[in-house]
């Protein structure tokens, strides 16, 4: 059966590489998803996304692994990030981010934190989230970097405003990604926790959240 209409390419020929992409990424993020949860939402992403159709449809196939692990990567990280918004469980907040932004912990190195207030924790885990954002989302590092570093971003209109703010938001869900990560890997190891599948999180947001997606936990914001 053709997945796309007037596609060249069907479900059969591509479900190895959604079964390579669900299985890598799982096993990168222990404890937050499992491969068959992913499995079948990448299948739905798909259905329901022409872009990734396109992308997945046109790439040669030595890179269409690459591009579904992308797309997987992206659902583990929404599942993980509803999942700690909705549990109250987040390490950041928007506000403890702004903070670290704004102390300047972006541009100094490791050996200068013995005279700051920041932490390694807090230092690690701003790094790693500000280059998982330049890669992932360069308007937005962009402009993290001038609002905070080069301190030249023009916030008097309301849109640069919400600019600002879904790119803090972007990085708040990267530094609790980075800290969930290293905290899985070093402290409990892999497979320790609990998985967190995709219904679980589906639950807890039918119980503890509604409304738009503006409305989290008051430490999250």
């Amino acid at each position: 059966m053709t997945l796309w209409e007037g596609g060249t390419l069907d479900e059969h020929e591509i479900e190895g590489y959604v079964d390579k992409a669900a299985n890598a990424v799982a096993f990168e993020w222990p404890g937050v998803v499992d491969a068959e949860d992913l499995r079948q939402d990448i299948w739905v992403r798909l259905l329901e996304s022409p872009k990734w159709q396109e992308n997945v449809r046109d790439a040669d196939p030595a890179l269409k692994v690459d591009i579904l692990k992308r797309l997987a990567t992206q659902i583990a990280s929404d599942c993980a990030n509803d999942y700690e918004r909705f549990s109250g469980n987040a390490f950041y907040g928007t506000n403890h981010v702004r903070y670290l932004l704004e102390s300047g912990v972006l541009t100094i190195d490791r050996d200068e934190l013995s005279t700051t207030s920041e932490t390694l924790t807090e230092f690690i885990d701003t790094h790693d989230a500000y280059a998982a954002l330049q890669s992932r989302s360069p308007q937005y590092s962009e402009i993290i970097w001038q609002c905070f570093v080069l301190k030249t971003f023009d916030k008097n209109t309301s849109t640069a405003r919400s600019q600002l703010s879904r790119a803090v938001r972007a990085m708040t869900d990267l530094m609790n990604q980075a800290n969930r990560r290293r905290v899985a890997e070093y402290e409990h190891g892999p497979g320790s926790r609990a998985v967190v599948s995709n219904e679980k999180a589906r639950m807890l947001s039918q119980q503890t959240y509604s409304g738009g997606g503006e409305h989290f936990n008051t430490f999250a914001q």
